[in-house]
């Protein structure tokens, strides 16, 4: 609830009063001419629905497996179009995964009163092997326009894992595996085309670490969409010429208090 809007607005641990005070990132988008759509799987999204005020749709599925299909459709109708997807994703307790991807065994879906370490942890390896389908889904149902598209995927918590399930920052003191989460970024051969400099950029700083609020000004970089100087950060943006390091911070569960990433 704290990491969503700093993924989706300008808000950081030092001033999260902003993602009150500004409108969200499908705003820049709106303002370019781009459809927008917000893709979320049940009732995600519950405190942060403010954020899609004004949004074109806010559409909301049974499952993930559900959205690439919807891109796919919208896509085809709207080719100008900018998506914020919310997937169920890895979220404890690790069931989100249809029977095919049950790979990893035994698990704690199968063992319900045998609660260990390693149960979770096979349940969970399920569902990151069905998020990679997901997202290759995705890949597919994009890449085949004739158009230039790109994603950026990012996890709004890790998990800590143990033999009472799963935990992801609800503390104040949070372990290192609830908040080093994975940035992951595609394009397309036509998006390389037409924007080899971001592309050489952003393959540039695989190694280096960003932080939530990297987000916001990289998505609109990545739509080459120019911000007011007033709001505007290019040194915060992976698909920029000068990416720079800045001190990270976690704000931490109270909503108040935030921490130095070491």
């Amino acid at each position: 609830m704290y990491s969503v809007p700093q993924i989706l607005t300008r808000a950081t641990p030092q001033d999260y009063a902003l993602n009150y005070k500004e409108k969200s990132i499908f705003k820049p988008f709106q303002e370019v001419g781009f459809k927008t759509y917000c893709l979320v799987c049940k009732n995600l999204l519950t405190y942060e629905k403010y954020l899609t005020d004004g949004m074109d749709s806010l559409i909301c599925v049974e499952g993930d497996k559900d959205i690439p299909r919807l891109i796919d459709s919208l896509s085809t109708i709207y080719p100008k179009t900018f998506f914020i997807v919310q997937f169920l994703g890895n979220h404890s307790f690790y069931y989100n995964y249809e029977p095919a991807f049950d790979v990893y065994k035994p698990n704690i879906n199968d063992n319900p009163d045998n609660k260990s370490d390693s149960l979770y942890l096979n349940a969970y390896d399920n569902t990151i092997l069905y998020a990679d389908y997901i997202l290759s889904s995705i890949i597919t149902a994009i890449n085949n326009k004739i158009c230039s598209s790109a994603f950026l995927f990012v996890s709004d918590h890790g998990e800590n894992i143990s033999e009472s399930g799963g935990g992801h920052g609800g503390d104040c003191q949070p372990e290192k595996t609830e908040y080093h989460v994975p940035l992951i970024v595609w394009y397309s051969n036509s998006y390389a085309k037409t924007f080899p400099n971001k592309v050489n950029n952003v393959n540039k700083y695989t190694q280096r670490a960003v932080n939530a609020d990297n987000v916001f000004y990289s998505v609109c970089d990545m739509a080459d969409i120019t911000i007011a100087s007033q709001y505007a950060k290019p040194e915060w943006s992976i698909f920029g010429d000068s990416l720079q390091d800045h001190t990270r911070y976690i704000l931490v569960p109270d909503g108040i208090n935030y921490i130095k990433v070491e």
